[in-house]
């Protein structure tokens, strides 16, 4: 039993728990060069994911509020122009326009003022803005401009201007050889159509294209002289002339139409023309890093 107690007293004596616990191993020896820190993960950008999933009112709010609580004014100023892309993204051009009007004309203001314009189909205004820029971008644009206006010419020599080599170069000059390979686009005369339907009525409509209106003006130029010829056999005079003086009206606004309708043609012909040039070559704007410019159609 004496045994046992001075055992017990000695394990106790011997416990590690009282024990002072070990120093940790030094991270870093002496004359050892610090690991590298780990980088912190990027801020998450609230504005941009708004802007991803398509909440486009939602992120425009979100890009003003930063720029708000921007610690400097070219970081506001950039957090403006970001705010800027998701108006034109959204198709919210007027909205767009507004907003720049806010800003300081700076180059890159006025490269953007000029681009939603060119959207807005008011390719003079863009002109006037970009006249006041001396960039490839502003070149590349002007060409596009000018080929709204119908001066392919004018756009042509824009495009050549684009100085190089790059992205804008290239492709500028893609778009030019384009053009001036086009030919004549697909036309009707307008004399031609108003003739046709003052002899047939619906025949001018129907020669460029318009077969809905060409059937309803036969239809209704045949009513009326059907009614005016039966009226006159039945020596109804008042009403004979009364439904010719409306025939009359009929007849005048079907070769009108007939007219308007080839005029319409020619304008969808080169249209359709401009918008499949467009959409392989057609100018869009970026804004990235502290830098606005413009990409092409398909490769942003």
């Amino acid at each position: 039993m004496l045994l046992f107690l001075v055992t017990l007293l000695f394990a106790a004596a011997a416990d590690p728990a009282d024990e002072p616990p070990l120093a940790a191993p030094p991270t870093q020896l002496p004359g050892e060069e610090q690991p590298p820190a780990v980088a912190a993960p990027p801020r998450f950008d609230l504005a941009h994911r708004l802007q991803d999933v398509g909440l486009s009112s939602q992120a425009y709010v979100e890009y003003l509020r930063q720029a708000a609580l921007a610690p400097g004014d070219d970081e506001a100023f950039w957090l403006q122009m970001r705010a800027l892309e998701v108006l034109i993204e959204a198709g919210a051009h007027d909205t767009a326009l507004r907003h720049l009007e806010q800003l300081e004309p700076l180059p890159e203001v006025r490269m953007a003022a000029s681009y939603t314009l060119f959207l807005e189909q008011q390719p003079g205004a863009a002109l006037v803005e970009i006249a006041r820029l001396d960039t490839p971008e502003a070149s590349f644009l002007a060409g596009w401009c000018h080929l709204q206006l119908d001066d392919e010419e004018a756009a042509i020599s824009s495009w050549r201007r684009v100085e190089g080599p790059g992205l804008l170069h290239d492709q500028a000059l893609v778009a030019a050889h384009r053009v001036e390979t086009w030919g004549p686009p697909p036309r009707r005369s307008p004399a031609l159509a108003g003739v046709m339907s003052a002899v047939l009525p619906g025949a001018g409509q129907a020669y460029g294209g318009a077969w809905g209106d060409a059937g309803a003006a036969f239809l209704v130029n045949g009513l009326a002289i059907a009614g005016g010829v039966e009226l006159a056999r039945q020596e109804m005079w008042t009403a004979f002339a009364l439904v010719a003086l409306a025939e009359a009206g009929i007849w005048a606004g079907n070769v009108l139409g007939a007219v308007g309708g080839a005029h319409s043609f020619n304008r969808r012909a080169r249209s359709r023309r401009i918008d499949r040039l467009l959409d392989d070559q057609g100018p869009v704007l970026v804004v990235g890093d502290r830098e606005l410019g413009l990409t092409v159609q398909g490769l942003e």
